[in-house]
């Protein structure tokens, strides 16, 4: 066997590390989450300034949401409808469209007509045509809307 020339290499020494070298994580970096909180912010922003319109403006999205139920429903009226009941719901909408203007300003009177406005919502829902009883019930509750706002408060 021959033998080995040269010294052996010596082991490291615990007290003398070698440099550390730059280890990258791959996270997002500052720019990113700056972004990131920035965009936050503002939706926040624009969430309590759209609730701020909404409180100030709730009569007229009620009167809105009335105008588009209405538009929603006259084409899906039953063709045998008679022409009194067509009259008495186009009243009872005529009447809940004064009754959305005249709540501003009273948010108790608001309550009250949300309630009925959920109730008529899903009493408009559909594509189908309508029968003669649905037309009877939503007549009924556009007078529920329409005696809210003519109530004192």
């Amino acid at each position: 066997m021959a033998e080995p020339t040269g010294t052996p290499p010596t082991p490291r020494s615990p007290f003398n590390p070698p440099p550390p070298t730059a280890v990258r994580t791959g996270g997002s970096g500052k720019p990113l989450v700056i972004g990131c909180l920035i965009l936050l912010v503002l939706v926040g922003a624009g969430l309590i300034g759209g609730l701020y319109y909404v409180g100030q403006h709730y009569d007229q999205l009620f009167a809105w949401s009335l105008a588009r139920i209405r538009d929603s429903v006259v084409p899906r009226l039953p063709p045998d409808l008679p022409a009194e009941a067509r009259q008495h719901l186009d009243a009872a909408f005529t009447g809940a469209q004064n009754a959305a203007v005249a709540i501003r300003g009273n948010p108790a009177a608001a309550q009250k007509l949300q309630t009925a406005m959920l109730e008529l919502a899903g009493q408009a829902e559909g594509k189908e045509p309508l029968t003669r009883k649905q037309v009877e019930e939503m007549t009924a509750t556009l007078e529920k809307i329409a005696a809210v706002g003519k109530a004192p408060g």
